[in-house]
This record gives structure tokens, C-alpha cells and sequence, in this order.
């Protein structure tokens, strides 16, 4: 994961009080299905 990409969700996180993954998944232009099939491959 990119720093910058990174920092910036972190940012979002602190600022609000609740944050979906299809939120950050829209405000960072990634698929929220790849990176759930990502993470299950991975376990």
C-alpha cells in the first residue's frame, strides 16, 4: 500500500466517528470485492 494512500485513510479514520469500507474503497478508487478476495487468499 502506497504511504500516501495509507495516511489518508488513517486521516479519515481519526476524523469520523464510523467509516465503511465501501466508503474508502470509493474515496480511494479500489474495488472493496478484490481486496476481500485478497485477504481471504492470503489467510
Amino acid at each position: 500500500m502506497k504511504i500516501d494512500r495509507m495516511s489518508g485513510i488513517l486521516s479519515i479514520l481519526l476524523q469520523q466517528d464510523k467509516v465503511t469500507a465501501p466508503y474508502l474503497a470509493e474515496k480511494f478508487e479500489v474495488s472493496l470485492i478484490l481486496r476481500l478476495k485478497g485477504k481471504r487468499s492470503a489467510s
